[in-house]
């Protein structure tokens, strides 16, 4: 049976009948750093928790919405389209891959395992949110040019009803 480093000093300074101060104060600074940085942790576990929801959420709820009768995104043969879903499961896969890192950096004590999980999760989350804010970028550009294009349409079409000598009733 493996014993952590910390529970293994502990038990050899038992063992040995030595009170020795500074090895206490190191290690009490190092499970407080450790301590901290779990802290740390699990506020970054909540902001990728969350951000994963959104871009879940993103993933069902298609811009320009679905089809009636088939069920199937109505934008599907658009390109800004494919880059939308693109980057939506980008984000997913760095976000959920973030979350993995948490979940790892609870099952260790050690110091500099724990700084590198935090160090990716971080990243991955970082790379995440970046990824989800090209893909609301790309949801505002679809659905903003679909309402121009439609908004144009419909006063093209008045005014040549206007024009025409056509009055609506």
């Amino acid at each position: 049976m493996v014993m952590p480093d910390n529970r293994l000093l502990a038990l050899e300074k038992k063992m040995s009948g030595t009170n020795d101060n500074s090895q206490c104060e190191v290690e009490s600074k190092g499970e407080k750093y450790i301590s901290k940085l779990k802290k740390r942790g699990e506020a970054h576990l909540i902001v990728s928790a969350l951000i994963t929801t959104v871009t879940f959420a993103a993933g069902f709820t298609f811009p320009g919405g679905y089809k009636e009768d088939e069920g199937m995104a109505i934008l599907t043969k658009k390109i800004a389209f494919k880059a939308f879903v693109a980057t939506d499961t980008i984000a997913m896969v760095f976000l959920a891959s973030a979350i993995f890192f948490h979940f790892l950096m609870k099952m260790h004590n050690e110091e500099d395992v724990i700084e590198k999980h935090l160090v990716w999760a971080l990243r991955l989350t970082m790379l995440g949110m970046g990824a989800m804010v090209i893909a609301f970028a790309i949801f505002l550009t679809i659905f903003l040019v679909s309402q121009f294009v439609s908004y144009y349409f419909y006063l093209v079409y008045n005014n040549a009803n206007v024009d025409n000598g056509y009055e609506e009733n």
